[in-house]
């Protein structure tokens, strides 16, 4: 902790930041994803399709107990 305390005050003295390891990933170089699918279609689940309206417990317009909105 003291080397890093120790740069910071050379920094804030005007010292010259360091270009770091050429080696290193940079931000607009970052590693490639994995090729490995982490999910394949024999292990995936089944597709979900969210109801376009009322609530997941009845999705075919069942009594939900809410109100239909109709008189």
């Amino acid at each position: 902790m003291e080397l890093l305390r120790h740069r910071l005050g050379q920094l804030e003295h005007g010292a010259q930041p360091s270009g770091g390891s050429p080696l290193a990933p940079a931000p607009e170089q970052a590693p490639a994803p994995d090729a490995t699918p982490a999910v394949s279609p024999a292990t995936s689940g089944p597709a979900m399709n969210p109801p376009s309206h009322g609530t997941p417990e009845a999705p075919d317009g069942e009594d939900d107990g809410g109100s239909t909105g109709r008189g």
